[in-house]
């Protein structure tokens, strides 16, 4: 049998399989966004105040079970503003939490979050313990092009 047959075969198997054997689909919800806040923190870093304006959409997906149990997705645009300016920035990406074979639980953020990181930040779900170090430095570069916009003469 070549394999083209037998992918064949596996998928004819697998769609006889009953879907409670697999387990229930998961849950999903999608939420828009659309919210105008004052950053503080950024605020405070930059010396004025900053007003943020945010659009997108997230959506969230849960099942039970092992593995994967949640996923958590975002896209938003924001724009911030100050008497002098203003800035715009994306919040793109994923967050999800699993359960490892051992037990152990891992969330996972991957993505930009604006003023935060760049790229994939892992941690114990249980301790807290960061499992891997992330660009730190790309969040910390964004507030200082975020304040000389916002904050020319700062």
């Amino acid at each position: 049998m070549n394999r083209y047959a037998s992918i064949a075969v596996l998928c004819a198997a697998a769609a006889l399989v009953p879907a409670s054997a697999v387990g229930a689909p998961p849950t999903i919800v999608r939420e828009e966004i659309d919210v105008t806040f004052v950053d503080e923190a950024l605020s405070e870093a930059c010396g004025v105040t900053a007003t943020a304006h945010l659009t997108g959409f997230l959506i969230f997906r849960e099942r039970e079970g092992g593995g994967v149990l949640d996923v958590f997705t975002i896209n938003a645009t924001g724009v911030i503003t100050s008497e002098f300016g203003s800035f715009r920035v994306k919040d793109v990406g994923s967050a999800s939490t699993r359960i490892t074979p051992d037990g152990q639980v891992i969330v996972s953020l991957r993505g930009q979050g604006p003023f935060f990181f760049k790229g994939v930040l892992k941690f114990d779900g249980t301790t807290g313990e960061l499992l891997n170090e992330p660009n730190f430095a790309a969040g910390e570069r964004q507030i200082k092009r975020a304040c000389a916009a916002l904050n020319p003469e700062g």
